[in-house]
């Protein structure tokens, strides 16, 4: 730990002099740039690369989505289906959707200090938010990827609408990991979670995501052991789920509990400043210094085979590494050029258009 405080510390003042914090309240959640230098047409957008399996229902999915926050359910993988007409009551004004580069995300450390992430779909893509199943063996987190930041004008009309005029409303497209089944982590394991990128004949492997429900980034590191596989998205084709060249994905990724203290501490649970959660893991597996349980030998790592992944799927959960990441990014504005540098002025022109691979 005493290694981990220290490179925490070094990155702390790297990211000091390489970005402006200020520019950003600390009494906001989330900042995502209202520019609307990058403008595109929805169905020109899904259309541009229509067989990519990541657009699959893009509009009825984001309207599912939007319709859900419009009418104030609570967040559960929009899994709750709408009809064609509870979708029409959701108008995308001038059918444009505007693409950001950057969510900077503010939040509290255990220790009761303020801190932020910054969320780049080029460079760190992943993030967590708490899970909304309740089982007793549940994984606390939910984890995706981000593959767009975008904003639009929302019109809601019908009779449950609550507001008759247009909003600006932002939303995250991700790719979901799932927990990998069958798979025993935690502290007494000694092992960290283990997730992978849900199938894509599962309806719910794309979809959308409330900036204001992400807690912060996350690192996922590679399980080198189980290799890569193109069977999680079947496409050689170019696809936003993909950085550009690349055709298989990795079967797992571990979640890296190690990154800095606050992270360590959304796991262990009891954080003062963590006021969503008392204990991340179940009670049993709070007692670090226990033996490890009988029949959890070392660990054999198989290829996604028969089992599904589900986004959270019932389990212990982890530990055991140390890293230098670096949870925020130092990309310079969501409308900059991508590079590192001072905090730039938010509508600047740029001819990126944000996305990953789009």
């Amino acid at each position: 730990m005493k290694q981990v405080t220290k490179l925490e510390r070094r990155q702390k003042r790297l990211r000091k002099a390489q970005t402006d914090k200020a520019r950003i309240g600390v009494e906001v959640h989330h900042h995502i740039s209202p520019s609307r230098n990058h403008r595109q047409h929805i169905r020109g957008f899904v259309h541009e690369n229509a067989a990519d399996p990541a657009k699959k229902d893009f509009i009825p999915k984001l309207k599912n989505h939007l319709l859900g926050r419009l009418l104030g359910r609570d967040f559960d993988g929009d899994e709750e289906k709408f009809t064609e007409d509870d979708r029409a009551t959701v108008k995308i004004l001038g059918h444009h959707i505007y693409s950001a580069k950057l969510l900077r995300v503010n939040y509290t450390t255990y220790d009761m200090r303020r801190d932020q992430d910054c969320i780049n779909p080029r460079t760190h893509s992943d993030v967590m938010v708490m899970s909304p199943e309740t089982g007793p063996n549940a994984h606390p987190f939910w984890y995706a990827r981000v593959l767009g930041i975008f904003h639009a004008e929302i019109l809601h009309t019908g009779a449950h609408s609550s507001n008759n005029g247009a909003q600006r409303m932002e939303f995250l497209w991700v790719r979901w990991f799932g927990v990998e089944p069958d798979y025993r982590f935690g502290f007494k394991a000694a092992r960290l979670p283990k997730v992978g990128f849900v199938p894509e004949d599962d309806p719910s492997a794309f979809g959308f995501l409330d900036p204001a429900l992400v807690l912060r980034g996350c690192h996922l590191i590679p399980a080198f052991a189980t290799g890569r596989t193109d069977e999680l998205l079947k496409t050689v084709s170019p696809t936003a789920a993909r950085p550009l060249g690349e055709t298989d994905d990795w079967v797992n990724f571990y979640v890296t509990i190690w990154v800095d203290r606050d992270m360590f501490m959304r796991y262990l649970g009891g954080g003062i400043g963590h006021i969503c959660q008392a204990s991340a893991l179940p009670a049993e597996e709070l007692d670090i210094g226990g033996e490890e349980p009988e029949g959890a030998g070392p660990e054999e790592d198989p290829r996604l085979g028969d089992g599904e992944r589900d986004k959270s799927s019932d389990s212990d959960s982890e530990p055991d590494y140390d890293s230098g990441f670096d949870s925020s990014d130092s990309d310079s504005d969501d409308d900059g050029d991508g590079s590192d540098g001072a905090y730039d002025d938010e509508d600047g022109e740029d001819d990126d258009p944000g996305f990953a691979a789009l």
